[in-house]
Order: structure tokens, then C-alpha cells, then sequence
């Protein structure tokens, strides 16, 4: 008797004794089926080799999954000496439990009442087996596993038969040949017997008997643990090693990993930086289970991935039980031929993936994807041009690796669409230099019969390897096409005048499907750039423009993720100055195909909306469409007019720049051409809140609403002007300056109108003596304020001179307002600075000014009861030779400026 058994009677005699039937059935079924493993473990370590050729073919066919009653057969077979089955009545009862198994356990039922004839068989069989003269079942068996070999001795633990107790052990190996990690019997002392592969102990309690052959090409073993639930695989060589019919799905490599067979799309593998990155993500990442190789066809995703597979499967360390690579690739590129191959095997759903997986990993095309989930080995698998599912498959594909563990489960996707699983590993083309470095190498490999050295100093040209760059694309799969056809011309200067990457087969297989592998959003950018081109000669324009005729200005995300798609596909390149090219004239041609083969109402939409912001290149949208309004004005209705105009206003992105011209723009077309002035103040008002800070806006308000010559809207105009200076009072600001002059020119004509009208109606007694005071005294105080002000600006005048000044606005505004000043002086008895102003304007105001200023003196001498020479004055005075410029630097002026500035705030 053994330990194992010892243990499991044990277990048995209490459960007896304890009354617990259901569990006694268990134990008394797992003694027997115990004991015909232990049979089989000593049958065949002793006698396998020694059994026939059919005999041998059919254990090794039936042990990778026995049935129980497949172990009994099996040990039927080794049993060449008669060891076990020497007698009639032990021949019968180990081949009555099979049947009897499956009646009462595996497809029949027992119920309480049959529990005791069921324990009473399996104890009637018990017996038979312990009434044989088998050495390993009457004799009393230790157990040893050998754990080492020092020098001369192997060296281990050694279970005692009975169960209680366990010491180290170890035997001379010139005495046996044991094999180390292997557990032996041992009866007499000196009859060892190998139990190995088919029984496993790591300690008295942790017992294993095997189950099945897990995976052939490992010699992989799966436990079902004694005693308690569990389960452990354990690799065999000698297991491995086993004879195997040839298997067409997979292969072993050199350090044990599995792979599936897959032809290599290249023959001989030339590095690419990628592939670092890609070994990095999936040896060291242990955060995500995925990532995807992205990158345009023909810049060596598939062949990148397949080397990595074989590196891995090569290497000193496994890192995989198993590197499964698929493909739904359905053609390919002849480098050779330039020509378009079908191919024919390949993976076209989720449920295809799923199966080829579990027929690899398990034996079996099942489509429960939750073994794959559940698979606690190492598993790399590949999915190959993942763009060609469609996106039902995708979407499932998509949430069944988000079910994966990133400790048993790493994917790679590779594709030419944008599409993100997991972590993002962008490929290139090459630059020029790794264009060359490339070109060179292929050549050695594949053309070593040429003079390299020679063909090196020829390639390495500067203008040389510029074309070979812009001919292959740098795309490794175009150079190797250049390699090919030098070495069937060995003329070089010949083969670079042929554009490889733009032949028909080649945009075909580059771009022929690439709008189906687009997204929405994608698609629509992709056909709509096509009506942006005027010509195939001049393939860009304002990428804004397509945003705003596909009406996407809103969806600002939305339009940067396609455009990056057709970015990051080669489509189109984007420029800093946010124009966009397309990158041939093939692909142009493509996307004004796919234009036309879109639905009529969104042709009508983009072109519509083009209409609006034209093909002009050097206008961007708002430009564009500030633009088209203002050619309307002469070709449109008004309300088209109004209507354009508005659109630019309503803009949420629209600069300020070109909304204020909008807003101007229409007012004038109002004012002006259509007549409607109390329209076009409207709409300048409803836009006040937006602009009411921009001088150019407030100078065209102010205007307008004097121009009604009431009363009311001069004071309407103004307020405008007072709110406007309260908030933008420095007059190195020439609009600034242009628009103070306007109001003290607006507050002193209103101001005297209004003294002359209130003089008029107190004379004809129109108004009444109290009311005429009151209101004389208020434009007084009006006067005064004006003239505190227009003091201030005449002193900033007279130190920066009217030169100093750019605009004719804020020169023409500044001297109409020292002009009506005067008069207010007048008002005021303030003569002798009436006088100053109007000799000042003499020598530095334009020579158009100085007649109205000479009518002003001889208004002031008249006052003063003076009777002067005013011409005399004038010709004195006057500057003969008028030199419009300044006196002075402008850094001198400035401190100046700045501090009668002040003043004038103050």
C-alpha cells in the first residue's frame, strides 16, 4: 500500500463510520480510478518502448484525452507481461467499473436508495484489485520525488507508505537512472518505479493525478488535485517527445513556445524602429492588453509583427505558451510583378477568430469566447488588417478584448484606419536617409552580385536620393520594388523616372478601399475636399472653407478627428496656415468619384454652401464671406444683402475685424444706397453691445444719428461720443483724438444753436424771464466744461503739431473743433485765446482752414472794438512755404503728451 492510498482509505473508514453516504460514494470512486492511474504510471514507464507499432500508435492516440474506460484499455495494452490483468476474476472486475461508471455516474443516475449497493461494487472491486499478486499493490510502496542531482547522488523527499511521516533521501545514480522532477514508487527498498507523468506530489497534501494532455507539441499536462478542488499543468519531455501525426494548424519553435502556421509576408526581415516599440509594449507594459500597430499600406506593419513573432518564438526566454497570428488581409502587393494578389484564406468575423483560437489552444472550433477569456497560459495573438472587418465584427471584436487579462493575454491589431484599441503604435514611411539605408540593404541581400560600393556612391547623390525618396514614398514596400527592378535593368537612372507609388495597381492597392475603411465624419471630409480643388495641378486650399461647407464649424472636435484620420492615413497634409494639400492627383481623383457617388442632397448642401465662401485661396471663410456680401450689394435683393451680412454677425468664430466691417458695411448699404437711415442706426444699435469700445463703429453711429438734425438725436449722438470717451481717453490713440474732436464739435454746435435759439424766443417772448435764465445758465456751465477741455486739446495740438498726426480724420477733426471752440470764447469774453487759436492756425493748420479762421478774427476784433488788419495779420503770421510736419521727435513729444493726457482725464 501506498501513501496516496493509505490517505484516501483513511478518508474512507470515517466517512463509513460517520454515516455519510454521499460523500463515501465520492472517496470510494476516486480509490479505484486512483489505482488504475497508478497502474497506468507503472505500465508505461516499464513497457511502452516494448509495445508493437499499432499497440504504440493507439496508447499515444488515446492518452491525450482518456476516457476511464480509454485507461483501462491503454493499461490492457501495456500490460504485455500480465502483471495486472493475470486473472480471470481481476481481468473482470476492472473492466466491470467502466461500464458501471458510466451507468451510475456518467449517464445514468443513483439515488439514495441504490447508495449502498453503489459503495458495496466499489468496495467488491477494491477487494479483487488488493486480491492480486501485483508487487505495487500488495507490498507496501513508498513515494519519492527527486528533486536534484548533487555530484554523484540524486537527492529528494521520501513519503512513507503509510502516511505518517516523510524524510530526505538519496540514492548513488550509478545504482538507477532517475529522472529529476519525476515522483518514483518504491517497495522492498530497492524496486523503484517511475510514476511520472501520471501522478504529481509537491507535499503529503498537495497530490495530483493527471487528467489529459493539455497541449502535444509541450508535452503539457493538466492535474485534477486529490482531496480538494484544483487543477495544475506540468510540461513533460518525454511527453513531448512523444511520436505525433503531423499537425497542419501549428508548430513548436526552439524555446517550446506554440505558434500557428502563417506564411511570413517577406524573406528576409529588415529592421524597422517600430518593432522595438512594439516588443517594448508587450514585454513591459503591464497595463493594457492591446495595442494597435497603425500605420498606411506598405509601410511594413504585417511583416514588422510576423519577424517579432519569430523573434519571440527564438529567443532564450519564453514569453509566450502560444503566438496565434490572423489575418483578414483578402489581397497583397507583388512587389515583384507591381501587381494586386488575391488571397484566399482569411478570418472574416469575430466568431472565425474565436474558433481558429480555440482549435488551436484547446483541440476544438468551439465559439465560446469565455475559454479564450479564461485561458490562464500566455497567449499573444495578432489580428491582422483589422480595417477589413465590418464594424458589427469590429464592435464585437472591440468587447472581447476588453474581457481579456493583461497577465495571460496580449494583442497586437494591425490597420491602415484610424482606429484606436488599447495603446497607439503610429509606423512612418521612412525619411530619405533610411530610404537609402534600406534601398542598400535589400540590395544586399537580394542582389549580391552587384557592385554595392559602386551603386552606394551613385545612390547617395544628393538629387539622386531625393527621387528615390519621392518615388518609393519611403515606403518600405515600394523600395523593395526599386530593388527589384534595378536588379533586373542595373541602370538606375532609368528606373527612377518611373513614380512606383502613383501607378494605377499601386493607388489601388493604397488607397482603392480606404473610404470604406473611413469613419463618417471622415468620409464626408474625404469627398468634400475634392470640390475645393479647382484644378488636379493645384491640390490645396483654406481647410477652414471645408469645415464650413460641410457645416461642421460647431463640431469643432468632431472635424480635428477627421481631419487627423486623413492626415495620419497620408491623404492630405496640413499646413501651419491651416491649409490643407491633397497628396496626389490620384487621390483627388478618387475623392471627386466618391463625391459624385453621394447622395444628391448633400452635393446641393456643399455646393450651396461653397457658393458662399468660393474657391479664392487667399480668403479664409470669414473673409470669404465678407466678401460675397459686399458683391451683392450690387447683384442681390436687399434682403439677400441684409441676410449675408448677417451671417457673418452671427458667427460665433468669426474675428471682430470682420464682424465690424459686416456691421459698417451694412449700415452704409442702408444709409446710403437703400436710403433707409432709420434702418441702418437700428441694426448699428442692436450691435452697439459688441462694439461699442471700436472707434470706427461709434464714429458711424455718432454720424448717422446727427445727420437726423433733431435736437434729440444730436443729443442721442452725443451720449454716444461721451461713452465712448469715458472708457478710451488716450489721445495717442489717433481714433481716440478723431473722435474728441467730434464730440466738442457736436457739444459746441449744439450747444451755440441752442444759446442763439433760447436768445431768439426770449427776444419775440416765445419763453418766459425765469426759463431763459435757467437754461443760459446751464449751456453756460456746458461752455465752461468745453472749454476746459478744449484747452487741454488745444495745448496736446500745439506740442505734437498737426504733422505729428497720420489721419486726416483726427488732423480734420482737431482743427473744426478749435475752430468752434473760438467761438465759444467768444461766448465767454475769452478773446485773447480766440485770438491765439485763430494766429496758431495760421502758421501750422492746412491752407484750406486759414479763410474761415480770418472770418473769425475779424469777428473777434469786432467784439473787442478793434479795428485791425486782419490780411495784414495773416500775411504776417502765415507760414509761406507750409511744411505739413512736426517740430519736434516723437520721443521728445511723448512725456509731453503723456502728461497733458493726464490733464485732460483729470
Amino acid at each position: 500500500m501506498d501513501l496516496i492510498t493509505s490517505k484516501l482509505n483513511r478518508k474512507i473508514k470515517f466517512l463509513s463510520e460517520s454515516n455519510k453516504g454521499s460523500d463515501l460514494k465520492l472517496y470510494q470512486q476516486v480509490r479505484v480510478e486512483f489505482l488504475l492511474i497508478y497502474f497506468l504510471a507503472y505500465l508505461w514507464n516499464k513497457n511502452l518502448h516494448n509495445l508493437g507499432f499499432d499497440d504504440k500508435d493507439y496508447v499515444i492516440s488515446k492518452i491525450v484525452k482518456p476516457s476511464i474506460g480509454d485507461v483501462v484499455e491503454i493499461c490492457r495494452k501495456l500490460d504485455i507481461n500480465n502483471e495486472l490483468f493475470w486473472s480471470k476474476k481481476l481481468n473482470a472486475a476492472i473492466s466491470k467499473y467502466p461500464k458501471f461508471r458510466n451507468e451510475k455516474i456518467g449517464h445514468g443516475y443513483c439515488f439514495e436508495d441504490e447508495t449502498n449497493d453503489f459503495i458495496n461494487t466499489l468496495n467488491e472491486i477494491y477487494k479483487v484489485i488488493l486480491s492480486s499478486k501485483f508487487p505495487i499493490v500488495i507490498e507496501d510502496v513508498d513515494l519519492v520525488y527527486i528533486s536534484d542531482l548533487n555530484n554523484d547522488d540524486f537527492t529528494g523527499i521520501r513519503y512513507s507508505s503509510n502516511g505518517s511521516d516523510y524524510f530526505p533521501w538519496s540514492y548513488n545514480k550509478k545504482a538507477f537512472d532517475f529522472q529529476v522532477g519525476s515522483l518514483y514508487g518504491c517497495y522492498n527498498n530497492y524496486n523503484y518505479f517511475r510514476l511520472s507523468p501520471f501522478i504529481e506530489i509537491e507535499d503529503e497534501n498537495e497530490i495530483y493525478l493527471y487528467s489529459s494532455i493539455q497541449e502535444r507539441l509541450l508535452g503539457q499536462v493538466k492535474y485534477n488535485k486529490l482531496f480538494r478542488v484544483g487543477q495544475k499543468l506540468k510540461e513533460w519531455e518525454d511527453l513531448r517527445s512523444l511520436p505525433i501525426e503531423t499537425d497542419n494548424l501549428k508548430r513548436i519553435s526552439r524555446n517550446k513556445t506554440i505558434l500557428n502556421i502563417f506564411e511570413n509576408n517577406f524573406t528576409k526581415y529588415i529592421p524597422l524602429e517600430v518593432k522595438n516599440k512594439v516588443k517594448k509594449f508587450l514585454l513591459e507594459n503591464k497595463a493594457s492588453v492591446c495595442a494597435t500597430l497603425w500605420g498606411h499600406g506598405g509601410v511594413g506593419k504585417t511583416a514588422t509583427i510576423q519577424s517579432l513573432c519569430e523573434d519571440l518564438s527564438i529567443a532564450e526566454n519564453k514569453y509566450f505558451d502560444y503566438i496565434i497570428f490572423l489575418t483578414a488581409k483578402d489581397r497583397s502587393y507583388n512587389y515583384l510583378t507591381g501587381e494586386i494578389n488575391s488571397l484566399n484564406e482569411k478570418i472574416d468575423t469575430f466568431d472565425d477568430i474565436v474558433k481558429s483560437i480555440n482549435n488551436l489552444l484547446f483541440g476544438k472550433p468551439s465559439e465560446d469566447s469565455t475559454l479564450i477569456s479564461n485561458y490562464d497560459g500566455k497567449l499573444l495573438l495578432v489580428i491582422d488588417d483589422f480595417e477589413t472587418f465590418s464594424e458589427s465584427e469590429k464592435t464585437k471584436i472591440v468587447d472581447f478584448i476588453s474581457t481579456l487579462n493583461t497577465n495571460h493575454h496580449k494583442i497586437i491589431i494591425t490597420t491602415r484606419a484610424d482606429i484606436r484599441t488599447g495603446d497607439e503604435i503610429p509606423t512612418n514611411e521612412l525619411s530619405q536617409e533610411e530610404t537609402i539605408k534600406f534601398l542598400l540593404e535589400i540590395l544586399k541581400i537580394e542582389a549580391p552580385n552587384i557592385n554595392i560600393q559602386n551603386f552606394e556612391n551613385e545612390i547617395k547623390n544628393t538629387s539622386v536620393s531625393e527621387k528615390v525618396h519621392q518615388i518609393t514614398n519611403g515606403r518600405p514596400l515600394f523600395i523593395f520594388q526599386l530593388a527589384h527592378l534595378y536588379k533586373q535593368r542595373r541602370q538606375f537612372s532609368e528606373i527612377i523616372t518611373t513614380n512606383i507609388k502613383s501607378t494605377e495597381n499601386a493607388i489601388e492597392f493604397l488607397y482603392g478601399r480606404i473610404y470604406e475603411y473611413l469613419s463618417p465624419n471622415a468620409r464626408n471630409l474625404f469627398v468634400a475636399l475634392s470640390i475645393l480643388v479647382e484644378s488636379s495641378e493645384e491640390l490645396s486650399n483654406v481647410l477652414e472653407k471645408v469645415q464650413y461647407v460641410l457645416n461642421m464649424e460647431h463640431s469643432e472636435d468632431e472635424f480635428k478627428g477627421a481631419v487627423n484620420e486623413l492626415r495620419k492615413l497620408r491623404i492630405i497634409e496640413v499646413k501651419e496656415d491651416n491649409f490643407f494639400s491633397i497628396y496626389s492627383k490620384e487621390i483627388f481623383q478618387i475623392m471627386s468619384d466618391y463625391f459624385n457617388k453621394r447622395e444628391e442632397s448633400f452635393k446641393l448642401s456643399c455646393k450651396s454652401r461653397l457658393k458662399m465662401v468660393g474657391t479664392n485661396r487667399e480668403l479664409d471663410v470669414n473673409h470669404s464671406l465678407l466678401e460675397k456680401a459686399n458683391a451683392g450689394r450690387i447683384s442681390q435683393t436687399e434682403q439677400e444683402v441684409i441676410s449675408g451680412y448677417r451671417t457673418i454677425l452671427n458667427r460665433a468664430n468669426c474675428p471682430k475685424e470682420v464682424k465690424l466691417n459686416a456691421i459698417l458695411n451694412l449700415a452704409a448699404y442702408l444709409f446710403n444706397d437703400r436710403g433707409k437711415k432709420d434702418e441702418a442706426v437700428r441694426v448699428l444699435e442692436e450691435q452697439e453691445v459688441f462694439f461699442a469700445n471700436e472707434g470706427k463703429f461709434i464714429k458711424m453711429l455718432a454720424g448717422y444719428l446727427w445727420s437726423f438734425n433733431t435736437n434729440d438725436h444730436k443729443r442721442k449722438a452725443i451720449k454716444k461720443l461721451l461713452e465712448y470717451r469715458s472708457k478710451n481717453g488716450n489721445l495717442k490713440n489717433e481714433m481716440n483724438l478723431e473722435l474728441f474732436g467730434l464730440l466738442l464739435v457736436y457739444r459746441s454746435v449744439l450747444t451755440i444753436s441752442q444759446r442763439d435759439e433760447i436768445k431768439s424766443q426770449y427776444k419775440y417772448q416765445e419763453i418766459s424771464k425765469k426759463y431763459f435764465d435757467d437754461r443760459y445758465k446751464q449751456q453756460k456751465e456746458i461752455f465752461g466744461d468745453i472749454y476746459k477741455q478744449v484747452t487741454s486739446l488745444f495745448g496736446y495740438i500745439k506740442l505734437i503739431n498737426l504733422g505729428y498726426l497720420t489721419t486726416s480724420g483726427a488732423r480734420g477733426n482737431a482743427v473744426t473743433a478749435l475752430f468752434h471752440f473760438s467761438e465759444i470764447c467768444i461766448r465767454l469774453n475769452k478773446y485773447e485765446l480766440a485770438k491765439e487759436i485763430c494766429i496758431y492756425s495760421f502758421k501750422h493748420f492746412p491752407r484750406d482752414s486759414h479763410l474761415q479762421f480770418k472770418n473769425k478774427l475779424r469777428k473777434i476784433y469786432s467784439f473787442m472794438g478793434q479795428n485791425k488788419d486782419v490780411e495784414y495779420i495773416y500775411e504776417k503770421h502765415r507760414r509761406k512755404y507750409y511744411e505739413f510736419t512736426t517740430t519736434q521727435s516723437k520721443d521728445t513729444v511723448t512725456p509731453f503728451a503723456d502728461k497733458l493726457q493726464k490733464a485732460i482725464e483729470n
